[in-house]
């Protein structure tokens, strides 16, 4: 069970990782030419495209993305540590979601 959780906590980490940097790659368009070509094949990004968002729009729509990151990363660090508070995603599904229960 334990196994499975961190995997599944690991997969959700990589997932907003990559989400956060396909909206700041996919926006930021000052950064797109300095990357290697491998690097915009492995991100599914065209070199191509264009749209005339600035780097602080980029930041603000990857931003969501970047939170998640944060809370997924702590989360995983924390894990050996055993203490009263809840974890953030308890307080997160709890206060928006309505959520209660183990999760």
């Amino acid at each position: 069970v334990l196994a499975g959780t961190i995997f599944l906590q690991v997969l959700a980490l990589a997932m907003s990782m990559f989400m956060a940097l396909q909206y700041f790659l996919r926006y930021a368009h000052r950064i797109r030419p300095q990357l290697p070509d491998l690097v915009l094949d492995g991100l599914l990004l065209d070199r191509g495209e264009e749209s005339g968002e600035t780097i602080l729009e980029a930041i603000f729509l990857a931003l969501p993305y970047l939170v998640l990151v944060a809370v997924f990363l702590q989360q995983l660090v924390c894990r050996k540590q055993r203490r009263k508070r809840p974890q953030p995603t308890k307080i997160l599904y709890e206060r928006y979601f309505g959520l209660r229960g183990a999760y």
